[in-house]
């Protein structure tokens, strides 16, 4: 029923806005308390003092929080200093884009009505539909706890994290020909085993047969728990989850959940009070904003990236067949020190000058300037998703000119060019704009102007997180050896960093790197890698 309104209370003057030296004074106290060091001046440059991507996804949300502006990590690259993200805030205070809940996302949860999927759940949904939950998808993390392990308050903090991570406990269904998802309310199954005096043997074909497992998604929510104990003062928590509902951001935001809720459990903690916003309604904001003008400047620059035919990477004919080997990759130590002294040295990022590496690896097999190199990114700068348990990372086209003869900082200066202006279609889902694209009468994939390489680099979280009488360690479970894979490119290269090291794998696919041409080029890549850490001042060992 509409009411008449009423005369507002008299308000009192807005306060003047702050002028930008007071703006970029805060602003240098954030870069100092998220880097954990003093001094900062309003000319100092977040890379340059020891900034990642990590410490910059970190820096998005305190600014946030702060000025209650929203910053994108393409604002971070181009405004690096705190003057210079003060005269970006002052531009943005004008163009307020919130991300709230919905009168009908409010609406449908107290109806039982499925919500949409976001537009990058699509892509997982449909080949789930062909696959019959093959496993494809799956991650699985063993987390191990050593020490006085208290099973219960482990028990009931799985049950405290799905119920605050709605993405944990929703099952996905079909509503008149479109795919949903509902959420589930009841608490998640947990397996127990007892493994005691069967050797880690015992617990590693756990973890793959997790890892080959699939889910029925319309059955029952895309995660499963087991508690094993291995020791009498070790227990492992095995978790299975599909990437539907889960990416790389969402581990280490569900181990700071689940710690949290292990101390709250034992006492030591207060309970976190609910989410206020979730990845349902993420999903609900993508479909109303990807849209009109706004849909069309991501397909434009997507189809400028991709309007040439793809330098080819591999020696091979491109392939139908998706069978991928997995191998281990490692950057020797004093190459990384070399390589972060190269990005102190030049205000960047272990990421771009690896970046840089990786297409200047691909100039030299293919011999082009123009390259094109997908990227994962987190696709997290609105507000409250760095709490989210969710498929939020997206796939980034960047098209970078490669000048062999140019400078290193020339180099550099052009990649952060690029990966900045890709970073300005970071929210546009690669898979959905294809087909987009596609139906519109240009298929890049049948045209032989798709990407031969991908990147990916993680930064790593704390190896060890301590708990009340106990200590608790995760790692990501990979697959081993050969496997299908249906969204690899010819190469893609993943890579982690943390603790001074680089540590990863390669993906190749088999029919397109015949005999012995993968380990050649793995050869190279390396030496690459290795040339840019010698600019650095290192004198790492090649292979």
């Amino acid at each position: 029923m509409s009411q008449s309104p009423t005369a507002p209370p008299q308000a009192r003057p807005a306060d003047p806005p702050a002028p930008r030296e007071e703006i970029a004074a805060r602003i240098a106290a954030l870069f100092d308390d998220v880097l954990d060091r003093a001094g900062c001046g309003p000319e100092d440059q977040f890379f340059q003092l020891g900034g990642d991507s990590l410490t910059g996804m970190r820096m998005l949300a305190r600014v946030h929080e702060e000025f209650d502006v929203r910053i994108q990590v393409a604002d971070l690259y181009h405004h690096n200093t705190p003057l210079a993200l003060a005269d970006r805030l002052v531009e943005l205070r004008a163009q307020p884009d919130t991300w709230q809940r919905s009168l009908a996302s409010t609406t449908r949860r107290r109806r039982g009505k499925p919500f949409p999927l976001a537009l990058g759940q699509e892509g997982f949904y449909a080949i789930e539909q062909v696959t019959r939950g093959a496993g494809f998808f799956n991650s699985v993390l063993l987390i191990q706890l050593v020490g006085d392990v208290d099973v219960t308050a482990l028990t009931g903090a799985v049950e405290d994290l799905v119920r605050r991570q709605t993405q944990l406990r929703v099952v996905f269904c079909e509503e008149d020909g479109l795919p949903g998802q509902r959420i589930v309310d009841q608490p998640p199954e947990i397996t127990r085993l007892d493994l005691r005096g069967r050797g880690a043997q015992a617990l590693r074909r756990l973890t793959q047969m997790e890892y080959l497992r699939g889910f029925d998604l319309h059955a029952k929510p895309a995660v499963r728990f087991t508690i094993a104990r291995t020791a009498d003062d070790t227990y492992a928590l095995v978790l299975a989850v599909h990437h539907i509902v889960f990416d790389a951001m969402s581990q280490e935001i569900l181990l700071d959940e689940l710690a949290h809720a292990y101390r709250s459990r034992v006492g030591e903690e207060r309970a976190r009070p609910p989410l206020r916003t979730d990845y349902l309604d993420f999903a609900e904001w993508q479909r109303d904003v990807l849209c009109g003008e706004r849909l069309e400047r991501h397909l434009d620059a997507l189809s400028q990236t991709l309007s040439e035919p793809a330098a080819r990477i591999a020696p091979g004919e491109p392939t139908s067949r998706f069978t991928a080997r997995i191998d281990d990759l490692e950057i020797p130590p004093d190459t990384v020190n070399g390589l972060d002294r190269l990005a102190m040295a030049h205000g960047s990022t272990l990421f771009l000058v690896l970046f840089t590496a990786v297409a200047e690896f691909a100039q030299r097999r293919t011999g082009q300037r123009r390259q094109v190199v997908t990227v994962q990114t987190a696709n997290r700068s609105r507000p409250g998703s760095e709490q989210i348990v969710g498929c939020f990372s997206n796939m980034l086209c960047v098209g970078v000119d490669v000048d062999p003869a140019g400078t290193m900082a020339e180099s550099l200066a052009r990649t952060q060019a690029s990966l900045g202006r890709a970073l300005a279609h970071e929210e546009m889902p690669f898979d959905h704009a294809l087909a987009l694209l596609e139906q519109r009468g240009w298929d890049p994939v049948a045209a032989g102007h798709m990407p031969q390489l991908g990147f990916t680099l993680q930064q790593g979280s704390d190896d060890q997180i301590d708990l009340p009488g106990c200590t608790m360690r995760a790692e990501a479970v990979l697959q081993e050896a050969e496997n299908f894979d249906p969204t690899s490119f010819p190469l893609v290269v993943e890579l982690g960093a943390g603790q001074g090291r680089l540590v990863g794998k390669t993906h190749h696919l088999l029919d397109m790197w015949p005999g012995d041409s993968f380990p050649v080029a793995r050869d190279e890549l390396l030496s690459t890698i290795a040339s840019f850490a010698r600019a650095g001042g290192a004198a790492p060992t090649t292979p």
